[in-house]
């Protein structure tokens, strides 16, 4: 099938050639070490009403094309950027401005990695997740080039679970084929399908698409040259149980390089896919109860349910995002030794398809473990690693902090002359800092890092303009 091809690189090597793709998957992250059991009434999504979303294959380099691509607005879910057939050899700071402008449009960005078929090292694919981290502040990943059997099922989940290391983080599979079932587990949203239009009209979708909800697959269709044909398209996808599509008149040898001609037509549509569902899921924490004491390995379970389907399932922990959770059972794996012996909140947080929101009443645990910790008093420690202290700067500045903490940094947060400018909910952050309006003159870059606890310290450096 179609190789997806790095943006505007005519000598890079072509990826999957002749290979079909499969669905992208969302798996949760688990934290500790306790199981958390989300309990969702929808055992089969066969008379589900989808809600579709255009996930962009954003093979083209960034300018006009990217512009007007995330200026879809709800109806762009992902973009997946491709630098290089991967992330290159250096941070593009023209990818680096419009990544930053493609989050702020809120739409998520995936980086391109290619694994081979399992063929690739395991520690050569990490590092290239790894640079789109630092580079990018792209902790969501998009695996080409994705085996999809059985036999390669463990090479696949290390991969992804080193990304949902970063909590929250999105993990796309595209084995080019209708891959082992079981990959769905492993991936958050999975590719099943990517050839022509002549191809999908005729294609018949394996049944067990219906056991899952369409927030976990995606089909991709090149080649559909008219209206007649998007429209086609996109009512098989929806039949098909696709909550993630994207449909191109753009051919072969590379139809990723640029945008369909219908593309505004092929945006209002799945709009109004979504358009008519307003009502929020309904949630709620089942155990532990309020009042409930707690210790070691905590079994709790929460009751979701909506009007379409549930796509997605938050865990806070005193107003902090603990685990987020994409596919049944939604577990979430929580060490009630990492908290202190206190009074703690839990509250769940469910979401549709058409980002309805639906927040659960707070449960009230307490924790007591033996030999359990004291009230947590300990701030973390900051570093800013870029820009240094002193230094004179120009146009782009690259901010890059970290911290660490004697329990888990759960926040940071970047600030220049005081202004918050960025956020993350992870123990880094980066920022692309545009000093080329700023006057004259001394400047201050602070990265301030919180826990669980909420104990904060901050690391600041002076920069001059």
């Amino acid at each position: 099938m179609t190789p997806l091809l790095a943006a505007k690189q005519p000598n890079e090597r072509q990826l999957g050639k002749g290979r079909r793709r499969s669905a992208l998957l969302l798996v949760l992250v688990a934290v500790g070490t306790v199981l958390v059991n989300v309990c969702v009434v929808e055992t089969s999504y066969a008379a589900v009403e989808v809600c579709q979303r255009m996930t962009i294959p954003a093979y083209f380099a960034p300018g006009a094309t990217w512009t007007k691509a995330i200026s879809g607005g709800s109806s762009v879910g992902i973009m997946i950027m491709n630098p290089h057939s991967g992330p290159g050899t250096s941070r593009d700071t023209s990818y680096a401005t419009y990544v930053n402008s493609t989050k702020a449009a809120g739409v998520k960005v995936l980086g391109y990695v290619h694994t081979s078929y399992g063929a690739r090292a395991a520690g050569t694919v990490k590092a290239e997740v790894d640079q789109y981290k630092t580079w990018y502040g792209v902790t969501d990943i998009f695996f080409d080039e994705t085996s999809g059997d059985a036999g390669q099922l463990s090479y696949y989940q290390g991969l992804a679970n080193y990304v949902h290391t970063t909590l929250g983080s999105t993990v796309m599979l595209n084995p080019g084929t209708t891959p082992d079932e079981r990959y769905m587990s492993v991936g958050d949203i999975v590719v099943i399908f990517e050839n022509n239009y002549t191809a999908y009209a005729s294609w018949q979708a394996p049944s067990w698409v219906n056991n899952y909800p369409s927030s976990k697959i995606y089909n991709l269709v090149y080649g559909a040259p008219d209206a007649t044909a998007l429209a086609n398209a996109l009512a098989l996808a929806r039949s098909r149980n696709a909550g993630y599509v994207y449909v191109t008149n753009d051919v072969l040898p590379n139809p990723w390089d640029t945008l369909p001609s219908y593309f505004s037509s092929e945006l209002t549509q799945l709009a109004q896919s979504c358009s008519s569902d307003t009502t929020a899921p309904a949630v709620s924490i089942t155990t532990p109860s309020t009042g409930a004491g707690v210790s070691g390995i905590v079994n709790a379970t929460v009751s979701a349910t909506d009007n379409v389907g549930v796509t997605k399932v938050e865990y806070y922990l005193d107003g902090v995002l603990a685990n987020a959770a994409t596919t049944a059972p939604y577990g979430w794996a929580w060490n009630t030794a990492t908290a202190s012996n206190a009074s703690h909140n839990l509250v769940a947080k469910a979401y549709d398809a058409a980002g309805n929101v639906g927040t659960s009443s707070a449960v009230v645990v307490m924790v007591s473990n033996s030999g359990g910790t004291s009230p947590d008093v300990t701030p973390p420690t900051v570093q800013i690693s870029s820009p240094t202290n002193g230094s004179r700067v120009r146009s782009s500045v690259w901010v890059a902090a970290s911290a660490k903490d004697n329990v888990k940094v759960t926040r940071m947060e970047v600030y220049v002359d005081g202004v918050l400018k960025a956020k993350s909910t992870s123990g880094s952050i980066t920022y692309s800092w545009s000093a080329s309006n700023v006057s004259s003159g001394a400047h201050v870059i602070a990265a301030r890092a919180y826990d669980a606890a909420g104990n904060s310290a901050a690391s600041g450096v002076t920069v001059y303009r």
